[in-house]
């Protein structure tokens, strides 16, 4: 089971979709975040154990880059639970983004915690795991 925290550019019909799968997730607009700068939210969904779900790839990576740059430097290890970056607009619905996150999981084996893995819709869509 994952958790999943989705940003405010992700459908909220996602976040239903998900949970009715098992996978207990929040949106920013439920939790009350809407208009938080990208690092707070990152922060909010790492220390809840939540792997965070956007469209916003440039922002998140440059995050992702930041916190293991300097993740070493903590005193104690705060991994993050992943960062999920989708494909935007090419006439995707909640059910789409949904099966696709569904599908990444199903693979198995699957690590997510201090990992990006983006999702390419063109040619049917695959998964990517991005590496700074």
């Amino acid at each position: 089971m994952a958790r999943f925290y989705l940003d405010e550019n992700v459908p909220v019909a996602v976040a239903s979709l998900l949970s009715g799968a098992g996978h207990p997730t929040r949106a920013t607009v439920t939790v009350g975040r809407l208009g938080r700068w990208d690092a707070d939210q990152l922060l909010y969904a790492a220390d809840r154990g939540w792997t965070l779900v956007t469209h916003n790839r440039r922002d998140y990576r440059a995050l992702h880059e930041g916190w293991l740059a300097w993740s070493p430097r903590w005193r104690e290890p705060h991994p993050h639970a992943g960062i999920l970056t989708l494909d935007k607009g090419h006439q995707l619905t909640a059910g789409d983004y949904a099966s696709t996150i569904l599908a990444l999981l199903a693979t198995g084996g699957l690590t997510l915690a201090n990992r990006t893995y983006d999702w390419f819709a063109g040619s049917g869509g695959r998964w990517v795991q991005w590496r700074p």
